[in-house]
């Protein structure tokens, strides 16, 4: 098993793989950090032994000859996104297009194992975002985690016309904060790539219009124009991916009764972005054992309690977490008191497009986010960037 996620450790892999019944007895599994973070390292350099991306390009190799890791387990939002202290992509993902490496026959599909399961319960999946892992009729990718981005809202501490204001732009939540680690820019598309045809669903004057928005909206931050908003009290305003990333100092019960509202795609629905997510090499030799590792990923007590799934950022795909009686996390628990928990409810019913984040991504948040968010960024600088993002998004497509 490879596990492609700088926020997976080692001994968080190790404490889930105990549970799974027959592990240590029936069957073993020899897994492998592919992050930066977390390969072993040689010497006090504190680098790994092996340079990431050589080992990515040597995994691939090894798949192209009908070989490779039996099972992948990858965090796509933080290899995607994450940079250095020096502003530099942190990793490459083991995966640049998911939904590419579906239509390739490089994931086994998973229906008759799904069929079969013993942990998993796959009706109390969120269908919408389960059905991103398949491709005509078959399921090949299992989503562990997603993003909802909203902003929430206490109208008795903030004027409920600036909060929806601020809602109703599309590049909310990378200008409240523009050091987050997530950016969803490009699911105010929806899904943002055509993969049958490889190239953007998006044309490069709709960028353009995304990024000078997001260049207006910079601008009114840093002239105090939302400052009500930015500077609430008692947490009256958040924004971001559903978690506990908004609201990490407060105690959930303390919160206020939010007015919650998903930030809206270009023609009103709502986009979910898969944060993390499993699959089974098509290669593999041991496809039974493989999804019995699948299996416990998916059952609600690994997607409640299991370190391994609670370190990735996002809401488990199990339905019904969350919530006052089902609390995310072992010691460090975490979920939505009653009222904001039904509202949330009410977004997730509102998904329309469901995406995986790849190097898209990292293109519109690297060249794009940083052009509009600059200090001294004019029009002119702004459009340069998107002409740029734009055609790197189709090169990249292109080569995919």
């Amino acid at each position: 098993m490879v596990i492609d996620s700088p926020m997976i450790p080692s001994p968080f892999i190790s404490q889930f793989l105990e549970t799974i019944p027959g592990y240590g007895t029936e069957f073993q599994v020899e897994y492998e950090l592919i992050s930066p973070l977390n390969m072993v390292v040689e010497g006090d350099s504190g680098k790994p032994q092996e340079d990431p991306a050589i080992r990515l390009r040597r995994m691939r190799t090894e798949m192209m000859a009908g070989k490779g890791p039996d099972i992948f387990l990858c965090d796509c939002a933080s290899s995607a996104l994450w940079q250095t202290d020096d502003g530099e992509p942190y990793c490459e993902p083991t995966f640049n297009y998911p939904e590419q490496a579906m239509r390739n026959n490089i994931f086994l599909p998973l229906d008759e194992y799904i069929e079969k399961a013993e942990h998993m319960e796959w009706d109390k999946l969120n269908p919408k975002v389960m059905a991103a892992g398949s491709y005509n009729g078959r399921q090949y990718i299992l989503p562990l985690k997603y993003h909802l981005n909203v902003s929430c809202f206490d109208p008795a501490a903030v004027d409920p016309e600036l909060a929806g204001e601020y809602t109703a732009l599309p590049t909310m939540e990378y200008t409240l904060n523009p050091q987050a680690a997530y950016t969803d820019l490009l699911s105010y598309f929806g899904q943002p790539a055509d993969y049958d045809k490889d190239v953007p669903s998006f044309t490069e004057e709709e960028l353009l219009d995304l990024a000078l928005s997001g260049l207006e909206t910079a601008r009114k931050r840093r002239d105090g124009y939302f400052d009500e908003l930015l500077n609430a009290s008692n947490n009256g305003f958040g924004g971001g991916p559903v978690g506990q990333y908004i609201f990490w100092r407060a105690n959930p019960d303390g919160l206020p009764a939010y007015t919650m509202t998903p930030a809206a795609t270009q023609d009103g629905g709502v986009t979910a972005a898969v944060s993390c997510y499993a699959a089974v090499n098509v290669n593999t030799k041991h496809p039974d054992e493989a999804f019995k590792v699948l299996d416990c990923l998916l059952s609600k007590d690994t997607q409640q309690r299991a370190y391994i799934t609670n370190s990735v950022s996002g809401i488990p795909v199990y339905d019904g977490l969350c919530s006052p009686d089902t609390p995310l996390g072992m010691d460090s628990k975490w979920w939505l008191n009653e009222d904001n928990y039904e509202s949330f409810c009410g977004i997730k019913d509102q998904i329309s497009a469901v995406r995986f984040y790849t190097l898209l991504d990292r293109e519109a948040a690297f060249t794009l986010g940083r052009a509009y968010l600059a200090e001294d960024a004019t029009e002119e600088s702004v459009k340069a960037a998107a002409h740029k993002a734009y055609t790197t998004m189709q090169m990249m497509l292109a080569e995919s």
